[in-house]
């Protein structure tokens, strides 16, 4: 009877674990970046959306400007085609 409860009684066969003898620092890397890919993608976003921000600020102050430009080269050649001849003429520089 000892024969059949020793063989009853037999430890589970052991598993196989494969260790890697190197360390690959690619998949690393990835699985690192996939664990931080939710906090990525928000500094993603906002960092995008302040590049817009600037964008449309400076777009719009050269627009602003180059508006101004033309306005003022307007009004001055408004004045110098009204008011010129006239200041020439009082002062006896043109005959």
């Amino acid at each position: 009877m000892g024969l059949f409860t020793s063989f009853s009684k037999q430890r589970k066969p052991r598993g196989f674990h494969l260790q890697h003898r190197y360390h690959d620092e690619r998949k690393s890397r990835l699985k690192k970046l996939e664990s931080n890919n939710a906090i990525s993608t928000e500094n993603k976003r906002k960092k995008i959306r302040q590049a817009w921000n600037e964008k449309r600020k400076s777009a719009n102050y050269k627009k602003k400007s180059r508006l101004l430009i033309i306005l003022i080269a307007i009004i001055l050649i408004w004045i110098s085609y009204n008011f010129l001849p006239d200041f020439l003429l009082s002062n006896k520089l043109v005959q």
